[in-house]
This record gives C-alpha cells, structure tokens and sequence, in this order.
C-alpha cells in the first residue's frame, strides 16, 4: 500500500534507483497474493490482514542529513484532506514534497502528518498541512543536532526547563522542556550516534508516540475533570435516600425505588458520556508505558527525565480518569444492588397484603355461603308455610272435615317437597 522512505532533500520521483540516501521497500497486502506464496490451504482474508497487520505503521528509517521531523495530530477531519480519499483498509501513505517527505497515517480517533527533511517545512508543505479543517491535538518538532545551545540562543528551548536522558547505552540523548510554542509544536532535540537509518527511525517514532499518546491520555482528565460534580451530586442523592430509609413501609419504599431508578438512569448516562474517554486514556496510557520501557531512559546529571517528568505529570491525571471511572461504577452497582434489595421488600410486601386481601376474601366467601344457607332455609320455611296456608284455604272452603289434621299431616311433605324443588333450582343454575 505504502513505501516506506528515507527522506532526502530532493522529490522521491517514480522510478528514482535506491542510494545511500534514499531507502525504499514496498510493503503491500498483495505481496500476500504472490504467485510464489502457495499456501497448502488457501489463505483465508482475515488471515491476510492479520500477517499485514504486522507492517502497518512502521518507523521509517531515517538518513543522517534528516534534521528535523515535524508531527501535528489532527481530529475532526471532514472534507478529503489533500492526500485524498483513502478505503477503510488505508492507514499511511507517503508522499513527496519540494524540501522532503509528508507521511499521513490514520489512528482510531484521529489522523496524524509527519514531515522528515534537512530543515523546516516549506510554504507549500506547510500549505498542505494548513488546508486540513480538523483541530490540532498536539504537534512536535524534533531537531536531530547536537548544537543545542543555539536553540536556546534562539528561543527554541527555555534553558532553565530542560529535562531528558541518555537512551541507546548512553549513545543517545533527548532534550525538551515540553513547552507549547506558538506554532503549536513541542520542540525536542535528539543528538548522538545510531546503529544505522533503521534505528534512527525507530528511536524517533518512539518519541512521537510518546508525545502523541501522552496527550491523547491526558484528554480524558479534561473530559472527565467537569463531571466530578455532577457524580459527587449522585453519590449525595444516593447516600441520602438510603439513610432516610430507616423505616420500611410502603410509602416510603415507592418514593425509594422511584428515586432509586432515576439515579440508575443518570448514572447509566454519565458513564455513558464518558465511557469511550476512559477507555481510550487506559490505553494510551499503556501506550505510553510500552514506549518509556522501549526507550530505556538513564538518568543524566541532574536533569529530570522523560520518564519522570511523564510520571509526575501523567500519571496521577491517569489514576484520577481511573478514580472517576471506578467510583461511578461502584455508584451504579450500589443503585443497582438497592433497586433490587428494595424491589424484592416491596414484591414480599406486596405478596402479604395479597394473602391477607384472599384471607379477607375468604372469611367474607364463607359468611356469604352462611348466609346464603341462612336465606335458603328461610326460604324452605316461607314457602312451606305459604303452601300450607293455600291448602288450609282450600279445606275451609270444601267444608272438609279433619282439615286440621290434614294439614297438620302435610306440613312436613311440603316442607321436604319444597327443600327438594329447591336443591334442584340450585343444581341447575350452578350447572348452568
């Protein structure tokens, strides 16, 4: 996809045959697809991807008329930068320019440029750079020389600030006083002596990392550092309904849960807001970590270190992103342990005024069936009694004799009739 450059101090042109101050090496997924490359089983995509994973991004070797490499950090890009659309698939590419060499390469939330020449960037390079709309994360400037008293001559380093170390056995030494100069860079020298171009190129994509990295972690402390309030607010309302929750009724435990719930939400939202900002610091961060342990820093005189000063300054901003996140994640396990304690006293409670609701329900169903027994008798009773009254008007009006004791004799058949007829009604309306 890319080549990998030398940078020289005239264009790379097409075709232009490598020298001692021009390396290229073509890196490419199709070298995967080589027709010498015959795999016993055919190569699957994913596979492809995974072995061109291992070549993206590399450091490129730098030759020793390099002296000085530019690189700016830009997020928010929206119209095609000038080196054009680019597939999901590309992450860097390079391209030439009047006084050296631009390297563009995609990160997971932003773009990066690099420039790598035998001095500072021309009004076209520089024009380039400038024609990006995105906001400028960080930039650096590195000077690989070793006359670094004319740089604090010139204002480029503040003499009473530099820190640094020697690297590379002792062979190399870095210094920088992490101040932000008007153009937005950090300005940092590098002098000494390196193996060869390939180490040189290595060693400075370490220092750009670690400069890259060590802002895109300290990002998450400016994001995170204006929602302390809002989660110390949380913690406030959550203590308090807790503490006022000395007695359990009903009443209170509804007013509880609802407030409960509310505080899941909010706290679910905060960490929402924040969630990818964390997670991006934690792995910076260990980017960082990765890089100071690559670089192998030795102290020198009584200069602070990179890794000091990065230690002083970076570190406890990481372990305050860290405090937020674990203490909003403890809030939102706490409400999420009180929603369910308290769901599950209001469900009990719940449950035991339904039984006392069917024990209730109960006692009235068998004062009814009472009742309704009570009713039914009465009404064996009424009717006996109007039946019996219909026949003793009937013998009085016959004249019949012994009609008292006929009716006398008939009260219990009409009483055991009736009940019968009314058995039947009841039978029939429950069949029904």
């Amino acid at each position: 996809y890319w080549l990998i450059y030398g940078p020289t101090s005239a264009c790379l042109k097409e075709n232009q045959p490598p020298n001692k101050r021009t390396v290229l090496f073509e890196i490419s997924y199709s070298a995967m697809k080589d027709p010498q490359i015959n795999p016993v089983l055919r190569l699957s995509k994913a596979s492809v991807h995974a072995h061109a994973e291992a070549h993206r991004r590399p450091a490129v070797p730098l030759a020793n008329e390099v002296s000085e490499v530019w690189h700016w950090v830009v997020q928010g890009l929206t119209d095609p930068p000038f080196w054009g659309p680019v597939s999901l698939n590309d992450v860097h590419s390079l391209m030439s320019v009047e006084d050296g060499v631009l390297r563009w390469e995609r990160h997971t939330e932003f773009w990066s440029v690099t420039y790598a020449g035998n001095g500072p960037p021309g009004k076209k390079t520089l024009k380039h750079v400038t024609s990006l709309d995105g906001e400028l994360v960080t930039a650096l400037r590195i000077f690989l020389t070793d006359n670094e008293a004319t740089l604090v001559e010139q204002g480029e380093l503040r003499n009473g600030f530099l820190l640094g170390g020697t690297f590379k056995g002792g062979t190399v030494e870095v210094l920088t006083d992490f101040w932000l100069r008007k153009n937005g860079c950090v300005n940092m020298v590098v002098r000494g002596r390196f193996a060869d171009e390939a180490e040189r190129g290595r060693f400075i994509k370490s220092l750009i990392d670690l400069e890259m990295y060590r802002v895109g972690a300290l990002r998450g402390l400016t994001q995170i550092r204006p929602q302390f309030g809002t989660l110390e607010r949380l913690e406030a309302d959550y203590s308090h309904v807790t503490a006022s929750l000395k007695e359990l009724n009903s009443d209170r435990l509804a007013e509880a849960l609802t407030i409960y719930k509310q505080l899941a939400i909010d706290t679910n939202q905060l960490l929402d807001s924040v969630r990818y900002r964390i997670a991006a610091t934690k792995a910076y961060y260990s980017i960082v970590e990765t890089r100071l342990t690559e670089l192998d820093e030795v102290s020198h005189a009584t200069r602070q270190t990179l890794s000091g000063f990065i230690a002083q300054r970076l570190k406890p901003g990481v372990d305050t992103v860290i405090a937020f996140d674990n203490r909003a994640k403890q809030l939102e396990a706490s409400v999420t342990n009180s929603l369910r304690l308290y769901n599950a006293i209001l469900e009990n409670e719940i449950q035991q005024q339904n039984q006392q609701l069917l024990t209730s329900m109960e006692q009235s169903t068998k004062q009814q069936v009472r009742l309704a027994k009570a009713v039914e008798g009465f009404s064996v009773i009424a009717l006996t009694y109007y039946a019996v009254g219909l026949l003793g008007y009937v013998g009085t009006a016959l004249n019949y004799p012994f009609t008292a004791w006929i009716i006398a004799g008939a009260v219990p058949i009409i009483g055991v009739a009736v009940w019968l007829l009314t058995q039947w009604a009841k039978r029939d309306i429950q069949g029904s």
